[in-house]
């Protein structure tokens, strides 16, 4: 049995007949590591395979731990013969020296522990410099105890002639001299033993070990090999094993400090340079700068430690900043360590020179990729300025792949690769050393705006998802295309055409920001030629405009994107850019409250969109009008609006999934499905507007776009749950929106206006009021201004305070709060001015059908009536409302009219 399984049985031996709990078992066995319960099943579960019917012996005690259950007698033992033993076990056994405290394998090692011992031949498969020699150790440590003959170690690299290896393996074994015929030697030796042999770095002797391996298999059944190599020997019966780098933390994500420390890159470096600058301590003041260093080091062991070790000499700050040249800063490995694991470089070199002449060509052209990339891209850069592929390219690209210099990435439909950062960094150096550099940039380019042009194309068709799994990663590449197009020697067309082609993946990646700096310096270059290219300059002119919509809602600067967008596609004709810029003409005037004057331009969409003839835009026509008519109150017609956009939708099948703007659009499901939730609730049925808002939330999660999240959570998710009073609900949007959309400024100021809302809600009943106050008045238009509004800048005058007068879909409810404000001033003609007031409120809501409103203005004018002495009155009124509900009974509004209702009788 395995060491831990040993382990576990001398502790319930100890206790025998006791239950000992599991986590006290992991404490005692994994005393310096953190395991789940998985590990301890394992072990068990290898404990009762070794003890026979094992079963019998180790009881589970559910819900409690194991005990051992077989009756133990206590032998004594004799000094010298425990001395004996442990010397005799200490020789048989050939491991070098293991590095303490191994960090982040632990599940990998038991993996490996039961392959090895169910497989007989692995191979630990991986780059230079992660880890395989370290987990090889610590695997066979783990198995001293497993083959009652011998663990031997082998190390070859050193061997440059693979005639060497049988001899090698000899001297660890203390064999005697092979003869002429070694391996057949070897065999004899060996037929007899049960032992584990390790066979460290066989990758520049594949052939020679792969046939030592098969031999000693079939020859020697007693034996199992344990190999590492940076790539697979192909040897019979190998199961290959590939080691994967250290986790960090994903994406640009900054976790809190206790969280950061779960990755066992950022464990690693922190331990290590701990080690190196005894004042080193990870805080949440440096934590950032870690995560972004064992990121650019692509969690690389070798290289963490190379890095943590530079602390003492850089400072943290100064690491960062020098791993630009990582091959200069990354030296100074452990004394004891091999010279190729001495420094970064040596270890690529290491890797380099096993390659063919074809081979190293191929990977320093591979460079010139910057991001993750699909067997076409690389087949096409591979190929160098070949107009055609050579015929053994992808056998040369897979060779690559094999020796662990390309990572291979299987989790999406498709398949992707990429170089490591320290691989690509290397073959840059070789790439710029060659006559190709600035070939292969420009066939870079050339590649990308191609591929951008596709990505346009397809866009109009594809679903999303899909289409994001086929373009997605390649924005690295996209931003390398155009920064090269934009500089000295590059092309200027290929940058503006790359930039426009990619509007769609930008926005989709909700890159909006990054994006709007670029089409500026895009826009620059074109004002500073001296010949006009007004084809190029509409299309960056619109996607600016959004931009700035999305990015940052400053409206000045969209008006002036779009009008000068509007004129020159007048100028030139272009009916599809002419819509588009009408499209930000009108988000400009939403933007700034004008819901009537934009009511104007969306009509004038609308005619446009009529006569040119494309569904798409009339399709568009009907969702731009069904919001405009939605703020200015209409609901009935907004309702039939999105009626017809539905329809529409379902009439042009999944595939055609597009709008007309859809470069930069919303998904239309999504935005759709907020509005009608709103609608929903505005005309008496919370129930449905709740569901709704919810169908939104998780449509706009499934598309794994921010932008639309952040409109559903915005739009529908919080206000939908603040009106139907389900703060919990409300609570999780703003989280949602906190983790999701919080990066996106316009987005970011909806999340704190609507926490601070949250909060109000929960306190006195004058800070409800002011949530009352806030909620109605919530706009594009208006958002910045309520994020920390206190009572007191709530306008002193609320009898003529009538609220943003172009947002009359909650005009009744200023109204109402408006009136209860002016009731809680208490002057001698409150009473008579907040009646006015909410009389009015009733009016406008019944007039418009906005039964939610309508409950809202009726309770509040209700428990006026009951202090003036109305109280019948009040009582048909408030009755008469609620009657006219089918649905929502629970709402905290409904619950508030029933009690109403009970105190007035």
């Amino acid at each position: 049995m395995g060491g831990r399984s040993l382990d576990i049985l001398i502790c319930l031996a100890e206790r025998a007949g006791e239950v000992i709990s599991k986590r006290e078992l992991i404490a005692r066995v994994w005393a310096d590591i953190h395991v789940d319960d998985g590990n301890l099943r394992f072990q068990v579960a290898a404990l009762r395979r070794a003890l026979g019917d094992g079963a019998r012996y180790v009881a589970n005690v559910q819900g409690r731990g194991y005990s051992l259950v077989s009756p133990v007698s206590h032998l004594a033992v004799a000094e010298d013969v425990r001395a004996t033993t442990t010397a005799s076990m200490s020789q048989s056994h050939t491991l070098p020296q293991r590095v303490p405290n191994m960090i982040g394998r632990d599940e990998t090692i038991e993996k490996l522990v039961e392959e090895i011992l169910s497989r007989r031949f692995v191979t630990v498969v991986g780059p230079g410099g992660i880890g395989k020699t370290t987990l090889a150790l610590a695997v066979a440590g783990h198995l001293t105890n497993a083959y009652p003959d011998q663990t031997c170690f082998v190390e070859l690299a050193s061997l440059a002639d693979p005639r060497l290896i049988p001899g090698a393996l000899a001297s660890v074994l203390g064999a005697a001299t092979l003869g002429d015929q070694p391996i057949r030697s070897l065999v004899a030796h060996l037929e007899k033993k049960t032992m584990l042999i390790v066979l460290d770095n066989c990758e520049h002797t594949l052939d020679a070990v792969a046939f030592l391996a098969e031999s000693l298999l079939r020859g020697a059944p007693g034996i199992h090999l344990l190999a590492t190599s940076r790539q697979p020997l192909r040897g019979e019966g190998e199961y290959l094993y590939h080691i994967t780098p250290l986790t960090v933390p994903p994406g640009d994500s900054t976790p809190s400090l206790s969280k950061a420390l779960g990755f066992s890159a950022v464990e690693l470096f922190a331990e290590r340079a701990a080690a190196s600058l005894d004042s080193f301590e990870l805080s949440r003041n440096n934590v950032a700068t870690v995560i972004e260093i064992c990121r650019r080091l692509d969690g690389i062991p070798l290289a963490i430690e190379l890095a943590a070790a530079r602390v003492n000499l850089f400072g943290l700050e100064g690491l960062a900043l020098r791993l630009n040249d990582c091959f200069a800063v990354l030296t100074n490995g452990r004394r004891t360590a091999l010279p190729r694991h001495q420094t970064l470089r040596a270890t690529l070199d290491w890797s380099f020179e096993l390659l063919s002449g074809t081979e190293k060509s191929v990977l320093a052209r591979l460079a010139v990729l910057v991001g993750e990339f699909t067997m076409d891209a690389a087949i096409y850069l591979g190929s160098g300025s070949t107009k055609s592929a050579p015929a053994d390219l992808v056998d040369t690209i897979t060779g690559l792949i094999e020796k662990s210099l390309v990572a291979t990435d299987l989790s999406d439909n498709v398949v992707h690769y990429r170089l490591l950062n320290t691989t690509r960094a290397y073959a840059l150096e070789k790439l710029g050393s060659s006559s190709e550099a600035d070939t292969m940039a420009h066939r870079h380019a050339t590649y990308f705006c191609s591929l951008a042009r596709q990505a346009e194309t397809d866009w109009e068709t594809l679903p999303a998802p899909q289409w994001l799994s086929i373009f997605g990663r390649s924005i690295d590449d996209m931003r390398a295309a155009i920064d090269w197009a934009f500089s000295g020697g590059g092309e200027l067309t290929i940058g503006l055409d790359t930039i426009i082609a990619t509007a769609p993946l930008w926005f989709q990646l909700s890159m909006m920001d990054e994006y709007r700096e670029r089409l500026l310096r895009a826009l620059a270059f074109i004002a500073d030629s001296t010949t006009a290219d007004l084809a190029r300059e509409v299309r960056l002119q619109i996607a600016l405009g959004h931009a700035v919509w999305y990015a940052a809602n400053d409206t000045d600067r969209m008006q002036d994107a779009f009008t000068r967008a509007l004129e020159i596609s007048e100028a030139i004709d272009d009916r599809s850019a002419q819509l588009r810029a009408l499209w930000g003409m009108w988000a400009v005037l939403r933007s700034r409250g004008a819901y009537k004057d934009a009511l104007l331009v969306a009509k004038r969409y609308e005619d446009v969109a009529a006569a040119f003839g494309d569904p798409k835009f009339v399709s568009l026509a009907n969702r731009i009008l069904s919001v405009n008519h939605h703020y200015l109150g209409q609901q009935d017609l907004a309702l039939r609006l999105v009626a017809s956009v539905q329809s529409r939708a379902v009439e042009s099948g999944p595939q055609k999934v597009r709008t007309a703007n859809n470069d930069f659009q919303l998904d239309r499901n999504v935005a759709m499905t907020t509005l009608l939730s709103r609608i929903r609730w505005l005309q008496g049925f919370p129930d449905q507007a709740a569901t709704g808002a919810l169908e939104a939330i998780e449509a706009a999660l499934q598309t794994k776009h921010v932008l639309s999240l952040g409109y559903a959570l915005c739009m529908a998710g919080c206000p939908v749950a603040l009106w139907t009073g389900d703060v919990a609900e409300a609570r999780r949007c703003t989280g949602l929106l906190r983790e999701y959309a919080a990066r996106n400024g316009l987005y970011s100021r909806w999340g704190e206006c609507y926490e601070h809302v949250v909060r109000l809600r929960g306190g006195t009943e004058q800070q409800a009021l002011m949530a009352a106050y806030i909620e109605p008045r919530v706009d594009v238009s208006t958002i910045s201004q309520f994020s920390d509004l206190t009572l007191e800048a709530i306008s002193a005058d609320p009898a003529t305070d009538n609220g943003p007068l172009d947002l009359l879909w909650s005009y009744p409810e200023v109204l109402r709060v408006n009136a209860e404000l002016i009731l809680r001033a208490e002057t001698p003609d409150s009473a008579k001015i907040a009646e006015e007031k909410l009389v009015q409120s009733l009016g406008l809501a019944q007039s418009q059908s906005l039964l939610s409103f309508e409950l809202r203005s009726a309770t509040s004018l209700a428990r006026l009536w009951g202090r003036t002495k109305r109280v019948a009155k009040a009582r048909t009124l408030l009755r008469a409302t609620c009657d006219k509900f089918t649905e929502g009974f629970t709402t905290t509004d409904m619950k508030q009219a029933h009690r109403l209702i009970e105190e007035l009788s």
